[in-house]
Formats: structure tokens, sequence, C-alpha cells
């Protein structure tokens, strides 16, 4: 047992990993939460700004417009109301429409 107690002695732990991340091209050293985040999003969700790392603003839409049946000079007829089929075009018929903010 006299080997165990000097391995003991001479026993070094290991340094930790570095965590690191890229950038737009720019790596750097991160702490976990932030790797945690980039590993979670992407790191092409990641920008820099002002020297910090902050995640990318994802622009939507904020309202779907979505087309409505609106009387028209000039428009379709249809078959028993069904706007699915139409028969011809005539005059003060419908058309089909979306609405612009």
């Amino acid at each position: 047992m006299p080997g165990f107690f000097e391995a003991l002695e001479n026993f070094r732990p290991s340094p930790r990993k570095k965590l690191t991340a890229t950038i737009e091209g720019k790596t750097v050293e991160v702490d976990l939460d932030t790797k945690k985040k980039i590993i979670q999003h992407g790191e092409h969700m990641f920008i820099w700004k002002d020297g910090k790392i902050v995640m990318r603003q994802i622009k939507r839409r904020s309202l779907l417009a979505y087309p409505k049946l609106t009387p028209a000079d000039k428009g379709y007829s249809f078959y028993d109301d069904d706007p699915f089929w139409p028969k011809e075009i005539v005059e003060g018929g419908y058309n089909w429409t979306i609405e612009s903010e």
C-alpha cells in the first residue's frame, strides 16, 4: 500500500475544460449558461452587439392577411352560392381580395 499513498499525494486533478463559442467568425471563451443557450438555439442565432453576445431578433408578422370574398363591379358568380364553384365572370359579382393595412 505504500504506492497508493504516494500516488494520492502526487495526484493533481485535470484542469476544467474551457467552453468556447464561435460567433460571426470570432471564437471566444464563454460561461456554462451562455454555452447551453448557444447549443440550444445554434450559433447562427447569435450576434455581437457592443462587445457582448446577444440573441438575434427574429422579425415576425404581426397579423396574417387572408383573402376575403367581397362584392365587385366585375367578378365571379357561383353555382348554388358556393364560393368553391365559380360559374362565370359577370357584372356585379364577387372577387377574392386581401385587405392591406
